[in-house]
């Protein structure tokens, strides 16, 4: 027969996992891997040797940004845009944006011109949207008044930069 014993804690299941790693720290140290179970833990059990040295807990800084250029995000994963118009002659774009956004003002309110490149083609764009819902409503706010848009995605590593002028 055996004797019931108790449930060992997550913070006590990851210290055994740990094996070596755990028996390397400094002596009265708490544990700076993030593991802030453990020091909580600790805490709670009344160990003497907690209470009384000053808790350092880990933190983790947040992952660095990139930053876009003024000229607009250069886009290295897929982002879904709503696209107005396309041609082989990127430097008409800007001139074609102004006169579909003269068409309702409002409906470009808040929205800025894009341009994506490729050899082939350079294309028209607004967004980027969140999701395809949000670019569905812009697109038939544009069909109101006789805009064809559809919406596009970015292929990841798509350099996508802002219009310079508007």
């Amino acid at each position: 027969h055996y004797a019931a014993r108790p449930t060992p804690s997550l913070s006590q299941t990851i210290r055994a996992q740990r094996g070596a790693t755990a028996g390397a720290q400094v002596a009265g140290a708490m544990p700076m891997s993030g593991d802030r179970l453990a020091s909580i833990d600790e805490l709670f059990k009344g160990s003497a040797a907690a209470v009384a040295k000053p808790m350092q807990i880990a933190s983790i800084p947040p992952p660095m940004q990139s930053r876009s250029s003024p000229a607009g995000p250069s886009t290295t994963k897929p982002r879904l845009w709503v696209q107005l118009a396309s041609g082989s002659n990127a430097n008409a774009l800007p001139e074609q944006f102004r006169r579909i956004k003269g068409r309702n003002r409002d409906i470009f309110e808040g929205l800025s011109g894009y341009v994506a490149e490729t050899p082939e083609r350079s294309r028209l764009l607004i967004g980027p949207f969140k999701s395809a819902s949000d670019a569905n409503i812009v697109i038939e706010d544009l069909e109101s008044v006789r805009v064809g848009a559809f919406s596009w995605t970015s292929p990841p590593g798509q350099a996508v930069r802002k219009l310079s002028t508007e």
